[in-house]
């Protein structure tokens, strides 16, 4: 009889944990070939090593994939197998650096070692050793990645309502909140001029609620007013402005197409939903101490 090979076939696509540990997942299909309609295949282990491509020394040692310790039958039987690949958050941060927000993939080499025996169904005799290796490349595309980063619960922003009675009770508000999350999601994706644009607009809108028919100017301090009110407050209300203030030179750069989409970057974007968030939770924290 000839050589039985092994061929790795990726099952589904990419997946993630962010609990209890971090980790990539990927189900796997091994397929034994030549194998014969009356030949067995006793599976004794399956290990694996794996690497990041475009990413020199990204690498995982040898680990062991469960699997069924029940023989596969031919003709050409097949294993599933499970690989998870641990890693520190890190690794997040150093991919996302790289990507930034392109379309090009992410790219997993797992290569996979299988021990097994080949037997005739009929007879207890071993016919042959099998101890054969397999490379499976795993391209993850950017629309495929972004689910992953989801899976792991990265760059979610957790922002606090602010528990005013004035700005609870209007719509306008859960808006303001809205807009703020698709601003993450343009970060998520890497639109970082979308991402800027949308942390102003969410701070805009959650200012006109105070005052729908005022400047954005007074609009800031009338929404500052409602939220955080108290002449003991002033110097709170005077920093907040400020903050809220400091993103309008680059909306209105991204908003009104001003030509400077190029040096709109993911360093900008970051900190415009930094900003805007912690202005939500600064108010939501002291607006609830305040009422208390």
């Amino acid at each position: 009889m000839g050589t039985v090979h092994l061929k790795a076939i990726q099952n589904g696509g990419l997946g993630a944990t962010a609990w209890p540990m971090r980790t990539f997942r990927q189900s796997v299909l091994i397929e034994f070939e030549p194998v014969a309609n009356n030949e067995e295949v006793d599976v004794l282990g399956v290990t694996y090593v794996a690497s990041l491509q475009d990413f020199p020394g990204v690498t995982w040692p040898r680990l062991i994939s469960p699997f069924s310790l029940r023989p596969l039958q031919g003709p050409n039987p097949t294993l599933c197998a499970d690989v998870v690949l641990p890693f520190e958050v890190g690794l997040i941060n150093r991919i996302e650096d790289w990507r930034q927000g392109m379309t090009g993939p992410v790219r997993f080499q797992v290569r996979f070692n299988v021990d097994a025996h080949l037997r005739d169904a009929r007879m207890p005799q071993i016919k042959a050793q099998i101890d054969q290796q397999s490379v499976l490349d795993i391209s993850v595309t950017r629309d495929d990645w972004l689910p992953v980063l989801k899976q792991l619960e990265w760059g979610v922003f957790q922002v606090i309502e602010i528990p005013s009675a004035t700005l609870s009770r209007e719509k306008r508000f859960k808006e303001a909140l809205e807009i703020l999350d698709r601003g993450v999601a343009a970060m998520r994706g890497g639109d970082w001029p979308a991402a800027v644009t949308h942390a102003r607009r969410a701070l805009e809108a959650a200012a006109h609620v105070a005052n729908p028919d005022g400047d954005n100017r007074q609009a800031f301090r009338d929404l500052l007013e409602s939220a955080i009110p108290g002449e003991e407050n002033a110097p709170k209300r005077e920093a907040l402005s400020g903050l809220m203030s400091a993103l309008t030179p680059l909306r209105n750069q991204t908003a009104h197409g001003r030509n400077l989409r190029s040096q709109i970057g993911r360093a900008e974007a970051e900190l415009s939903i930094t900003v805007a968030a912690a202005v939500f939770r600064y108010m939501g924290a002291v607006a609830k101490i305040e009422e208390e």
